[in-house]
Order: C-alpha cells, then sequence, then structure tokens
C-alpha cells in the first residue's frame, strides 16, 4: 500500500539556519570553517542540508 505523500516529513522541518556577514569559509577536514574578523565557527558536515 502507498504511503500518502503528506506523511512524510517536510524538508523545511528541518533546516537551521546560520547567517555569516563578511566571512571566509573553508573546509577543514570533515567541517565547514566558517573564520570572521576575530573568531572562527567549525558546522560539522554532516549536519549539513543545504549550504
Amino acid at each position: 500500500m502507498k504511503e500518502s505523500l503528506r506523511r512524510l516529513p517536510k524538508v523545511r522541518d528541518s533546516l537551521s539556519f546560520a547567517y555569516f556577514d563578511r566571512c571566509r569559509i573553508e573546509q577543514d577536514a570533515k567541517v565547514i570553517a566558517v573564520y570572521q574578523e576575530d573568531a572562527k565557527y567549525v558546522i560539522p558536515c554532516a549536519s549539513l542540508n543545504t549550504l
């Protein structure tokens, strides 16, 4: 029996957003490294849906 598409989870329900203004983005091992003037943020690649 086919499942209704309405029962499937929507992608928009699982997206998180991060906003970085004026930064440099690099790949560092298995993370995305975001460099700003005085800070470095790391985001695990496995947790990304879109970039």
